[in-house]
């Protein structure tokens, strides 16, 4: 396999004049693995984050980024489903809980907004 030649990239802005660093964590080719660790599909091998190839394609989230109806999340509410998530599957694993009593994103959403109110964040 033919290596690329791997440079420190810049800033490129996108449609919606947004400023996006160059690098492989804002790359189109950009892929996480299942142990959590950042690879290149092109390249098939691990990238460092702050490194680009000369066939950096911004991602689709990227493109997309500033676009006028965006809504942001708020943290407090990602991490409570994902410790909620979480916390469920040790119960399914542990043999408390079905795997069918999980609780939807939709419920999960619906205790949210109902505690704290709305998910997202006012900007």
């Amino acid at each position: 396999m033919m290596k690329k030649n791997i440079t420190t990239g810049g800033i490129v802005m996108n449609a919606h004049h947004i400023e996006i660093k160059v690098c492989c964590a804002s790359c189109g080719y950009k892929q996480v693995s299942n142990a959590g660790v950042r690879m290149c599909r092109l390249l098939r091998e691990r990238v460092p984050s702050s490194h680009f190839c000369a066939d950096y394609e911004l991602s689709r989230g990227m493109q997309n980024a500033g676009l006028r109806d965006g809504l942001v999340k708020r943290k407090e509410y990602l991490d409570f489903v994902r410790m909620t998530l979480l916390d469920e599957l040790r119960e399914v694993m542990a043999g408390q809980r079905l795997s069918s009593q999980r609780t939807t994103l939709d419920d999960l959403r619906s205790q949210w907004e109902k505690a704290h109110g709305s998910i997202y964040v006012e900007l």
